[in-house]
């Protein structure tokens, strides 16, 4: 296998194995478990009946509902609500976790490979996979909104660090932290 391709093969099988207990044990159901679930679950009903810009979230707060879907960021809960659409909703918090720890390592594998060698940055980027605070995120937290900007940070990263730096290359990696996680931006 060429080398410029074993990231996109080795990084996403660490993944994998991050979420291993995931897969064998179930979701610990952490701190933000229940909320990002819902969130997921009114999005996909809203958007399996057309409704793709939704706006009112209709079960939390004891079926009061409330406008979560205007003041929470769209892209965490989008992407859980079309992994719902396409997979039993036991398998999405694990898919969505090995999706966004996949991302976080393949982006710190490209800013990495711009200051190391090809195989150094692969170690790095496995490194950032299945760093403490990462697995703490995904497992114990499961804050997936934030798991997911940890993909993004590393673009901000590389596009500060370039030898000419421009404001639209850092405007994207800024404008996905905002669309994914506030805290994060």
């Amino acid at each position: 296998m060429p080398r410029d391709r074993r990231p996109y093969l080795v990084l996403p099988i660490v993944a994998f194995v991050a979420i291993l207990p995931l897969i064998l044990k179930g979701c610990s159901c952490g701190h933000d478990f229940d909320f990002h679930l819902i969130s997921w679950m009114e999005a996909a009903q809203q958007f399996a009946h057309g409704n793709l810009h939704p706006h009112w979230a209709f079960t939390p707060a004891y079926n009061a509902g409330e406008p979560r879907f205007i003041f929470y960021p769209p892209l965490s809960w989008t992407i859980g609500a079309l992994l719902g659409l396409l997979m039993p909703w036991t398998w999405t918090p694990i898919a969505y976790t090995w999706l966004a720890l996949t991302a976080a390592g393949l982006t710190l594998y490209h800013l990495a490979k711009a200051f190391a060698t090809p195989t150094t940055a692969l170690l790095a980027a496995t490194f950032y996979i299945v760093n403490p605070y990462m697995l703490f995120t995904a497992y114990e937290r499961t804050a997936y909104a934030e798991l997911l900007a940890a993909a993004w940070v590393p673009l901000l990263l590389h596009a500060i660090l370039r030898d000419r730096v421009t404001i639209p290359r850092i405007a994207l990696p800024v404008a996905l932290l905002w669309i994914t996680n506030a805290p994060a931006a």
